[in-house]
């Protein structure tokens, strides 16, 4: 059930980044882009709390918070063209790295 949360709550970070950044690249768009995004990134909180309910909050903070960061990017980079440069991907690659291994620490509820 924890994946489902976090699934959820990373396509909704994500989507919520991808509609601020389009409501950024045209004036008539500002208000749109934010008041969408913020109706998909306010409400991710909710699941955000699920996760943290069923998870070490470290390792939970780790999944979500970098699993949201890291499919944000690639996100970005396929909609808006964006060319991150080789120490960029390297930078993703290790957050990848990290998540996997916060992960592998274990995942029981705690304090």
């Amino acid at each position: 059930m924890v994946a489902f949360f976090l699934s959820a709550f990373w396509a909704m970070q994500v989507t919520a980044v991808v509609l601020i950044k389009w409501g950024s690249t045209a004036p008539e768009r500002w208000w749109y882009g934010f008041l969408l995004g913020n109706l998909f990134g306010a409400p991710s909180m909710l699941l955000a709390m699920k996760v943290y309910q069923r998870m070490n909050p470290n390792i939970a903070l780790a999944l979500a918070a970098g699993g949201s960061f890291l499919f944000a990017q690639l996100a970005m980079a396929w909609l808006f063209h964006s060319r991150p440069t080789s120490l960029q991907w390297v930078g993703l690659a290790v957050i990848g790295a990290g998540m996997v291994l916060a992960a592998g620490a274990g995942t029981k509820a705690g304090s």
